[in-house]
Parts: structure tokens; sequence; C-alpha cells
């Protein structure tokens, strides 16, 4: 598939850095990387937790939950428009992954953060063919990668309507 937006980024522990560890300055606030670590970075501790728990659902759960907020952003920021009596539809792939303990100088372990992975791309579809696109769209998706893929019946709220600030309606998440 082409016009796949991939990040790939290191979201920083919680708290004040310890140790060695050196994290490159973030990525601007209106590019795609910045889009994606400034809807993570509030979460950090909750992700920790869960990750820490071994609970990867509620970690995805909250990190797809903040990227719907920005998934229209992103496809703005991808030059991606749409037509009036369009809807876009997101597809977003995110990975978590805590990072091992490092070995610091004084023989005392520091966490390194979670590494970030998304992937995301997005269609824009007439609006009376949006909720059998996107479940055909998730049943491909099924097809190639096995595992929980489900249609988000909202991008970023309970109904099926796009808001002022959100023009997406609906999205697949995994």
């Amino acid at each position: 598939m082409d016009g796949i937006t991939h990040f790939r980024g290191v979201l920083p522990p919680e708290g004040p850095l310890i140790g060695s560890r050196v994290y490159t300055p973030p990525p601007s606030k209106a590019s795609p990387g910045g889009l994606i670590l400034n809807a993570l970075g509030p979460l950090r501790g909750e992700l920790d937790a869960a990750l820490a728990c071994g609970d990867q659902e509620t970690a995805l759960r909250l990190a797809y939950a903040a990227l719907s907020e920005v998934a229209d952003a992103l496809a703005t920021h991808r030059g991606d428009l749409i037509q009036a009596w369009q809807v876009r539809i997101h597809a977003l792939l995110v990975e978590l992954e805590s990072l091992p303990l490092a070995p610091q100088s004084d023989g005392t372990l520091a966490e390194q953060g979670t590494e970030v992975r998304v992937a995301y791309r997005n269609w824009a579809v007439d609006r009376a063919e949006a909720a059998a696109w996107a479940q055909n769209l998730t049943e491909r998706f099924q097809a190639l990668c096995p595992g929980p893929w489900r249609v988000l019946p909202a991008v970023t709220a309970a109904t099926a309507q796009p808001t002022a600030s959100h023009d997406g309606v609906w999205g697949i998440g995994r």
C-alpha cells in the first residue's frame, strides 16, 4: 500500500531523566511525529503502567483514543483533501513496546521509555458507503494480518457524525 505515513519514535519515561540517556529533541509539533508524541505524551504514566503489567490491550486502547484525536490533522499534513459529500476513513496501526532498563555508570538501572511505531493511512469515500467500506477494509486487513482489527464506529466521538474539528467518521484500529 502506498501513501502510508510511518512514524517511529521514543516516548521518554515520565518524570526527570536520570542517567546518560539522551533524547533527541522532539519533532516539530506540526509534524506527524510531533502530533503523535504530543497526543501520547500526557498518557505516559498510564501507558507505562499498562505495559509494565503486560496489559497491551489497555495501552493500545489509550493510544488509539489519543491518536484518533489527531487523525484528521495527520491527513491534513499529508495534503489529503475530501469533498463535501465524502468522509474520511482512517487506518491506524499502533505498536507500543517498553524499552529495557539500561545500566548506568553508577551501577543503577534507568528507564529508557516506550518505543512507539505508528502506520497511518486514510481514504476519502462517499458518505453513504462509509460504513460498508470501513467494514470491508477491516476484513481485508484481518485477512492480511490476523489479529484484533475492529471498526471504530466514530473516530472522535460516540456519534457517527463529523464534528467541526474532525471530518473523519470511520476508522479501523488494531
